[in-house]
């Protein structure tokens, strides 16, 4: 389950890549052929920037791509590389959730205070603010199954080809 929202936050990030090339060439078109500007991509490939991160955290995370202090992981093995790994996925963990309850409380704040980007088109703040915590809640949510995962194999022993989580 944590998987398919994992994977589902992933494909959507995706998505908003090519969303914002779409934009950006569009952008582009517009500037060098028709001689004008959408006034608004600059804006809108920030929030979109924001977004992908964000949303990609969770499957980075699950498919072991974020960074690692190598010299430290691959000198222990066995038992000790799952100590390791569960002490900084407790560290990431507590990372991601400070920012879930920091970050969701702006989007509140900034629905509240009605607070929207000093731009022409005056976006709503609260609108690219909420993929954050989701992004935020992925990730935990893929901490906490490792983490689970770790303290099952500590619990019954590394097998051979454990090389960690």
């Amino acid at each position: 389950m944590i998987g398919r929202i994992a994977k589902l936050a992933f494909w959507a990030a995706g998505a908003l890549t090519l969303l914002m090339m779409v934009i950006i060439v569009a952008e582009v078109v517009a500037r060098e052929l028709l001689g004008f500007s959408f006034l608004i991509v600059d804006e809108l490939a920030g929030y979109l920037l924001a977004a992908m991160v964000f949303l990609g955290l969770g499957q980075t995370l699950r498919d072991d791509s974020l960074l690692k202090i190598e010299v430290v992981h691959a000198r222990i093995t066995g038992r000790a590389r799952l100590w390791y790994g569960l002490f900084l996925d407790a560290i990431a963990l507590t990372v991601s959730l400070i920012l879930l309850v920091y970050i969701s409380k702006l989007v509140i704040s900034s629905y509240e205070r009605g607070i929207h980007s000093a731009t022409v088109f005056a976006i709503p703040q609260y609108l690219p603010q909420l993929v954050l915590p989701i992004g935020c809640a992925v990730m935990s949510l893929c901490l906490l199954a490792r983490m689970t995962a770790t303290a099952i194999s500590l619990r019954e022993g590394p097998k051979d080809d454990d090389h960690g989580i």
